[in-house]
């Protein structure tokens, strides 16, 4: 191979763009964020006013710049249109056709494709002979081509845009062609370059593989970058190529391909854990790792956390593991040492939690303090600012002795005993310590307008008309109003109901009052208002020191207010107290205003989904209205002649739908 002056490689564009390309590439600086926050001494009591833009995001994630090669990285199937490569499948055979002919033939003429042949390759007349049995794809063909012309010592180049067909002599002194790691370099033809960046090995791990393992050949050199833990490779593009899919292939972390699992012992720490469990695998041949990228099982401590890491080659293992871990993790085994136990309370919180365990085991007693020593516990070496709370001495189930701490800064509770004492108060903290359910519930509060006939109230529009719900309710009677008593009526079908409602209220005959929907978690109150808030003048005094009266004021709340306490019961059943309330104030008289109050406070127990109608709260108003004939109409006696009287009751009812819904946390 003859040598090339520098003049020439100072004449070539394509070396002189690659080298301006690959030296922007390695000397790119890191990128610098645009806002850098102001540097604040510590005795400086100075906040910082940063806008939206400038405010740093502590939850954000953080990634290192990865290698900027995308930049050169073309799309393959623009790349195939380029050189005018199809989809469609062909054939081609060929019987002693010399070798200018056949480049001819198959690039030209089968393929369709816009070339460039070389005059060396145009005056060679060489036999060529090809057989294909079958079409395939015009893609598969060119490669197929290609592999019988490198017999002849001809090769295809892609390095100008353009497909040139030159002397292989010739094509190994052109220029490479960069592409990306990522890049598909099929349809790149002749000497290429590419870097491939390399995740979790080292460029000396790579190499040494390399060597030993891949069969370079001649034309292909490797090289590293260290800084950007890479390699470069030069070479003919199919062997490239290859070398990228090996490494690939071996550059894999050290747990590709393994079953990982987190295991917590209960009645262990995790150390001591480790220790058993390694003694058991050693005894059934398995081998244990000591490293993460060495074969094997490998065993990982995470002190914090209690827990135990374990990576197995595949499943099968880890099952083995599985049963080990139940086996060596109980009471029995752990024996009748005294050590501490540390349950992260889940779904409730340390106090309420420890209560509870308290009362059932013996309540607090005597020696209750603040200690927040335990030999094992996570309390152990805290800070003086995560302190434990309380502790007790209680009993278990078996009577021996139990000390519990509970830890409230990390919502835990703290156990120092024997672990088959402890054992008792796990399972019952297993049971206890669940998702707290939650309760949805909808309250529609509406006044309907009765009819002059109408005297059996709400249940008369709801239960007397055509298509009848179905449903069960009844009528308290004795309370005197409106000669309607108290009703109340349990729906399934809580749509109908409303739709009626909502039918009244068009045609004028209802009113909506509220409709509101509060979600509350299981036996905690919930209460939502939605008014204003009114003075009232509670006492008026004089005095002589002051000139006027002196008023005192009080502030009652006014307009909407629900609040209510669930209870979930078995079977979906739902006990909720209910206080429903919808005050109005009214024209203010000496600036104490009557306030019309209506409410409704009731203990009931519904289905949830079902729908609880309470009803037969009636107030009637009359209205009286009188014309006459001026003059004549004042007349004693005679005057009742000249004028008429007109007496109109109004009565309303106001009922309140109450629908609970059982949400699962």
């Amino acid at each position: 191979m003859g040598k090339i002056s520098l003049k020439k490689i100072r004449n070539c564009p394509v070396v002189m763009a690659l080298v301006l390309a690959l030296s922007g590439c390695v000397n790119e600086p890191m990128a610098v964020p645009t806002h850098l926050p102001p540097v604040v001494s510590e005795s400086q009591d100075t906040e910082l006013d940063l806008t939206s833009e400038e405010r740093p995001d502590i939850n954000a994630t953080r990634k290192l710049p990865a290698l900027r090669i995308a930049d050169w990285q073309e799309d393959a199937e623009s790349k195939w249109e380029k050189l005018g490569v199809t989809e469609k499948s062909t054939d081609l055979n060929v019987e002693s056709m010399p070798l200018n002919r056949f480049v001819q033939v198959a690039l030209g003429d089968v393929l369709g494709l816009s070339f460039i042949v070389d005059p060396a390759v145009q005056s060679r007349n060489e036999l060529v002979t090809l057989r294909i049995s079958k079409p395939m794809p015009a893609k598969m063909l060119l490669d197929t081509v290609e592999q019988v012309l490198a017999g002849y010592e001809v090769g295809l180049s892609t390095a100008g845009g353009t497909l040139e067909v030159l002397p292989a002599a010739k094509l190994a002194n052109l220029a490479p062609t960069f592409v990306g790691s990522r890049a598909r370099i099929a349809m790149q033809r002749g000497k290429v370059m590419m870097i491939i960046p390399l995740k979790y090995s080292n460029t000396d791990e790579a190499m040494k593989f390399a060597r030993h393992f891949l069969n370079i050949g001649p034309g292909t050199s490797i090289n590293t970058i260290r800084r950007l833990n890479a390699l470069v490779v030069v070479g003919d593009s199919a062997k490239v190529q290859r070398f990228r899919s090996v490494v690939e292939m071996v550059d894999q972390p050290s747990m590709a391909g393994r079953t990982v699992q987190i295991f917590r012992p209960v009645y262990w720490q995790a150390e001591e854990i480790l220790s058993l469990l390694a003694e058991a695998l050693k005894t059934q041949g398995v081998l244990v790792a000591e490293r993460p990228e060495s074969p094997g099982v490998y065993l990982s401590e995470v002190k914090q956390l209690n827990s135990l890491i374990v990576a197995a080659p595949d499943n099968t293992v880890m099952s083995w593991i599985d049963q080990w871990i139940q086996a060596l993790d109980t009471p029995d085994v752990a024996g009748d040492t005294l050590r501490s136990f540390v349950y992260p309370v889940k779904h409730s919180t340390a106090e309420e939690l420890g209560g509870l365990v308290a009362e059932v085991l013996g309540g607090f007693g005597s020696g209750g303090g603040s200690e927040g020593d335990s030999d094992g516990g996570r309390n152990a070496g805290n800070d003086s600012g995560t302190a434990a709370v309380s502790s007790s001495n209680i009993k278990s189930a078996d009577g021996s002795g139990l000390r519990m701490v509970i830890d409230e800064p990390h919502n835990s509770l703290v156990f120092v005993g024997s672990a088959q004492s402890f054992k008792a108060v796990y399972q019952m903290l297993q049971q206890v310590d669940v998702p707290a359910k939650q309760v949805l519930l909808e309250v529609t509060v509406a006044d309907i307008t009765l009819e002059a006939n109408v005297q059996l109230g709400i249940e008369w529009r709801f239960t007397s008309s055509k298509g009848d719900l179905d449903g069960a309710g009844g009528t308290f009677g004795g309370l005197g109003v409106g000669g309607g008593g108290f009703s109340y009526t349990a729906f399934d079908d809580v749509g109908d109901i409303r739709a009626r409602i909502n039918a009244l209220a068009t045609s004028g005959d209802a009113q909506i009052l509220s409709s509101p929907k509060l979600l509350a978690v299981d036996n905690e109150e919930a209460r939502i208002q939605v008014g204003t808030q009114i003075s009232v003048v509670t006492s008026e005094n004089t005095s002589s020191s002051v000139d006027g009266i002196i008023r005192s004021f009080t502030y009652i709340d006014t307009g909407v207010i629900l609040s209510f306490t669930p209870t979930v019961m078995a079977g979906d059943q739902v006990r909720l107290y209910v206080s429903q309330e919808v005050s109005v104030p009214g024209s203010s008289l000496n600036n104490t205003p009557p306030i019309n109050t209506r409410s409704v406070q009731t203990t009931l127990i519904a289905r949830s989904g079902s729908t609880v109608m309470i009803g037969g709260l009636i107030s009637s108003t009359e209205t009286v209205s009188e014309q006459k004939v001026p003059f004549f109409g004042n007349l004693p006696g005679i005057g009742a002649l000249f004028r008429s009287r007109d007496v109109v009751d109004n009565s309303t009812e106001m009922i309140v739908l109450i629908t609970p819904h059982i949400i699962e946390s």
